[in-house]
């Protein structure tokens, strides 16, 4: 049975997945194609003992950049409800999104916004035109990773341009010159830095099965490379197989602090719902 598990580790490419820590609630992020005989180091010689992945590795994300309240705010994309929309995704960042159909079920009242245009400028955004706009940063009291979609499409004849606030689209839409379709699509979006603030960098930044799971997630954030570099942590998934997984946020404040991660108290409100088994296992 060991031999047997350590070969389908080795061969497994993995997803990261949200989990909960002693309890806390963790609202992270499903991720990543990755070999594991990478996060193993040399593969074992015939006849050798079982040997586990390493317990935390580095892994480079790429981020995605959009607009809060005027300023540029860098994230990662890591599920979303849709199936097309993840492997729209996927396919725009070069790095697998995962489907979670069960973050549609996501309360509203837990529920960041963003905002998603169909036409207009064209730019980087999901569907080829500008960035997406999102309704609060870190440290606001509407902040959460998961995002209600919105889509904001352009009538024929209005003078098109960049938006970068939600009040900007609400402006917009109220004259007449765009329209804005709530979808019902949720997906998982962590920011990784904002105006005025990031999420906290390691000052270790040589990671071993000895590291400790704090002070902080990240190891460094490049915006020119549009990457961010964090700690995954070994963990198993259903099938016993190895997966890893990143933490980006937590309630309630302590122990998102002693973690070096976002504190959202809207992770609270996820308690008790289905959500809660895509996110928290």
């Amino acid at each position: 049975m060991m031999t047997k598990s350590y070969f389908q580790a080795a061969k497994f490419k993995s997803v990261i997945v949200t989990s909960s820590i002693l309890g806390v609630i963790i609202a992270a992020s499903l991720l990543l194609t990755m070999n594991l005989e990478m996060a193993q180091g040399e593969q074992a010689a015939p006849g050798s003992v079982f040997k586990l992945a390493r317990a935390s590795i580095p892994i480079d994300i790429p981020l995605a950049k959009g607009y809060e309240n005027g300023n540029e705010i860098f994230f990662i994309a890591t599920d979303a409800s849709d199936e097309k929309i993840a492997q729209q995704a996927t396919n725009l960042l070069g790095f697998k999104v995962n489907f979670s159909p069960l973050l549609s079920q996501t309360p509203e009242s837990a529920l960041s916004q963003a905002f998603a245009f169909t036409n207009g400028v064209p730019g980087k955004g999901p569907f080829g035109f500008q960035i997406p706009v999102l309704s609060a940063k870190p440290g606001d009291p509407g902040y959460s990773p998961l995002l209600q979609v919105n889509t904001v499409t352009w009538k024929n004849g209005s003078s098109v341009k960049e938006l970068k606030s939600v009040q900007e689209i609400i402006g917009a839409e109220k004259n007449g010159s765009l329209t804005v379709n709530k979808t019902g699509i949720v997906v998982n979006h962590p920011a990784i830095k904002w105006q005025g603030g990031e999420m906290k960098i390691r000052a270790d930044k040589n990671i071993t099965d000895d590291s400790t799971y704090g002070p902080a997630q990240v190891l460094k954030i490049d915006t020119n490379k549009m990457l961010v570099t964090m700690v995954a942590h070994r963990g198993f998934g259903p099938d016993g197989r190895t997966i890893y997984y990143i933490v980006a946020d937590a309630t309630p404040e302590m122990p998102a602090t002693m973690m070096g991660i976002t504190s959202v108290p809207f992770d609270e409100k996820l308690v008790g719902t289905p959500v809660a088994v895509d996110l928290f296992q």
